[in-house]
């Protein structure tokens, strides 16, 4: 229970739109987040089980409810439970398909559902949360065959369609973009990854580096994530890690990164393959998905309004 009593909203009283030309360090709300996180420890996979992971997670929705003026419609999609969210003023002819995080292993409709909320809100579009199979109970590549079915009914809407994911679910976007192409079937017109897990081999520098910096994620933790969702297949596969895919022919992709985060060497090198494709914006001290978990903190509020803006310019 402990996610839930410990986590709550700190309003924000005012917003500037230029945050970060004014501003040298982290804010208050992202600092008290990150205390906080410390207090409680990145999920050790050597003491709980899988389904003790995934109820702690869920309670992620219960710390941050969606806003009420926010419509959640259960649907099916790809052969699986799915929620079509968006507010009123939402451009309801623009679609985006988000993909949760949570390692492959963990994570639901209800621990993403208000980060879906306000990407909607921000893009002005319906944005299309799955709730595809996980690990261990379905390895590689069940998530990215689930995703592909989704993005292929979102498609005969006959709407501009986006993607979006964060951590796990960045990951997942990009291989869903590299099958679609592979597929002959490339229609996204854009891609927001926050966060991204790209790398299944766990090669990247940051890993170490920034160990004692980031309060989410370690590598015990990945590897075991890594164990169950692969079961055995090859890590360096391009759906699995899709930082070694072939990025030409994919639609623009603009990555959020936070600092401190033993995966940013993903969102890094990603961008130095991709060139000119790759938009990276990186968040001077924030923490692996802060806009998840420092929802109303001035960074979360500013990379939601630059999300909208990304979409608002290539889903037109």
């Amino acid at each position: 229970m402990f996610l839930r009593l410990r986590f709550h909203r700190v309003p924000v009283q005012v917003v500037n739109s230029n945050y970060y030309n004014m501003h040298n360090m982290p804010s208050e709300q992202i600092t008290q987040t990150i205390s906080l996180l410390r207090q409680i420890g990145p999920l050790d996979v050597n003491t709980m089980t899988v389904q003790d992971m995934r109820m702690i997670y869920e309670q992620v929705g219960d710390a941050y409810p969606v806003s009420p003026d926010i419509t959640v419609e259960e649907i099916e999609l790809g052969g699986v439970k799915a929620e079509k969210i968006y507010r009123g003023s939402s451009d309801m002819n623009r679609a985006i398909l988000y993909l949760h995080g949570g390692g492959y292993v963990i994570g639901s409709l209800k621990s993403h559902r208000e980060l879906a909320s306000r990407l909607a809100t921000a893009a002005s579009a319906v944005v299309y949360l799955i709730d595809y199979p996980l690990a261990p109970e379905y390895p590689f590549p069940a998530a990215v065959e689930s995703a592909k079915s989704a993005y292929r009914e979102i498609v005969q809407l006959g709407v501009p369609v986006g993607v979006a994911g964060d951590s796990a679910g960045g990951g997942l976007a990009l291989a869903l973009l590299v099958a679609l192409r592979d597929g002959g079937a490339m229609t996204a017109g854009a891609a927001a990854l926050l966060s991204p897990w790209l790398d299944l081999t766990l090669s990247g520098e940051s890993l170490s580096s920034r160990a004692d910096r980031d309060p989410v994620a370690n590598r015990a933790q990945l590897m075991q994530w890594v164990s169950y969702y692969l079961n055995g297949n090859d890590p360096k596969s391009p759906l699995a890690s899709p930082l070694f895919a072939d990025l030409d022919g994919l639609p623009p992709i603009y990555i959020q990164v936070g600092t401190e985060e033993v995966l940013y060497d993903d969102s890094r090198r990603l961008f130095e393959r991709a060139g000119d494709s790759v938009t990276l914006d990186d968040f001077d001290g924030c923490i692996h998905v802060f806009q998840q978990f420092s929802p109303d903190s001035p960074e979360a509020v500013e990379a939601l309004g630059r999300l909208g803006d990304f979409f608002n310019t290539h889903l037109a």
